[in-house]
């Protein structure tokens, strides 16, 4: 489901997602941030915020961005990309890739890399996972903030960093990251699972004037 509420007909046919569904499981994946800064746009928080809802309905859908980039051209502003959590080193790429996606094993940013495990009855859970049914007491979960990635090729002038869990019950930790160094730096929360169906981590920060989302991991569920 490509850029939901981008401007459709008679302006750009077929940009706008005008079918109808029936079961929203029988979709993989909706792209939520599409084109050049895309989380400041309106059209692109109408989807995230779609994609939420679907979350908390018990739907398992990934999220991801694309430039939907159909002419070549230059720009200076953030562009969004897609880093998928391939397991098989073994397979063929574009057949891991499909099987990562489909699974939901992604993280969206305009800068660092988010990552993000939960432990929980001595076993460990990844994005796109689920943790079995009867999750009481406390979720241990690892947020890792990876700013050497991609080095040159996003906006390192980022300030005031909000590293937020939130899910189904709403902002369930959140911690203030002192700044970007070029490396990996790893948060660890504590996080009540009762009532948690689903949680995913953002990265929140100061960017070209405007304060925006500039990360977040798919979700990791709890059934």
């Amino acid at each position: 489901m490509a850029h939901p509420f981008r401007i459709g007909s008679p302006i750009c046919t077929g940009c706008y997602w005008e079918f109808e569904v029936d079961n929203w499981e029988d979709l993989d994946y909706i792209e939520v941030w599409s084109g050049t800064f895309a989380p400041i746009k309106a059209d692109n928080r109408r989807a995230f915020a779609f994609w939420t809802d679907r979350l908390n309905e018990g739907v398992r859908m990934a999220a991801t961005s694309g430039r939907d980039w159909h002419e070549q051209k230059t720009t200076d502003e953030p562009i969004s990309v897609t880093y998928l959590g391939l397991q098989d080193e073994t397979a063929p790429v574009e057949q891991e890739a499909v099987r990562a996606l489909k699974a939901g094993r992604a993280s969206v940013t305009i800068g660092p890399l988010l990552t993000m495990e939960a432990e929980h009855g001595g076993a460990v859970y990844g994005i796109g996972d689920a943790i079995p049914a009867g999750a009481g007491g406390e979720l241990a979960v690892s947020v890792a903030v990876d700013s050497s990635v991609r080095a040159g090729k996003w906006d390192t002038g980022i300030r005031d960093l909000r590293l937020v869990l939130t899910g189904n019950n709403g902002t369930a930790a959140e911690r203030r990251l002192e700044g970007l160094a070029g490396s990996v730096e790893k948060a660890a929360f504590s996080i009540p699972a009762g009532g948690l169906r689903w949680f995913r981590a953002e990265l929140w920060g100061d960017i070209r004037g405007v304060r925006a989302m500039i990360a977040f991991t798919n979700a990791i569920y709890v059934e």
